[in-house]
């Protein structure tokens, strides 16, 4: 994971803006629920990208096997074709989808920006020479859990994406092969 530096919170949507909004004379102080609420969404992000990242690497591995069973069989692929009478744009477009397929499966397990909880260094330097209360300190965190949550949700629902749009074009692809097997199967060998 890369870890970016926090942005402002002028970035944040609206109602995250009103959370973190705090009046002079009505102070707005985040309670400790609230705190690890926001916490616990941001570690939720956190896990996905786990499990994300592990789901990329499964698909890598069916994506390579398929390939490389191709590549390493083709004149065999070629010569059953030829005996079986399959049309060879069965075998381009499972290629095709498979390729794709790995493209976006590559696209998902590249390092990608993931935002921080907080900058600890820039907390501290915040302190001065006296602490500041807990309820803001807990005010500034839940803000920067919120920030944080939000920005690592859209890279994983982006990431989401890529890897199901790569699910389905190896279905594609496995699907393909199937109608392969069905034809040749269908119908009798035909003679050189």
């Amino acid at each position: 994971m890369i870890f970016r530096a926090r942005r402002p919170r002028s970035s944040l949507p609206f109602f995250l803006l009103a959370l973190a909004w705090r009046p002079q004379n009505n102070l707005r102080v985040a309670t400790e629920l609230q705190f690890q609420v926001f916490k616990a969404v941001y570690q939720e992000e956190n896990d996905r990208y786990v499990q994300l990242d592990s789901r990329a690497k499964f698909y890598l591995s069916l994506v390579t096997f398929f390939l490389g069973a191709i590549a390493f069989k083709f004149p065999d692929l070629l010569s059953f074709a030829r005996l079986y009478g399959i049309p060879p744009l069965l075998y381009i477009a499972t290629a095709v989808f498979l390729v794709l397929s790995l493209l976006l499966t590559i696209l998902a397990t590249r390092i990608r920006p993931y935002e921080a909880a907080c900058d600890l260094p820039e907390i501290i330097d915040s302190f001065g020479s006296s602490a500041s209360k807990d309820s803001d300190f807990l005010d500034e965190r839940l803000a920067d859990y919120a920030v944080a949550a939000d920005r690592n949700r859209k890279e994983n629902n982006k990431v989401a994406n890529w890897l199901s749009w790569a699910a389905w074009l190896l279905f594609a692809a496995i699907f393909l092969q199937l109608v392969v097997f069905a034809i040749s199967l269908c119908h009798p060998p035909m003679s050189s």
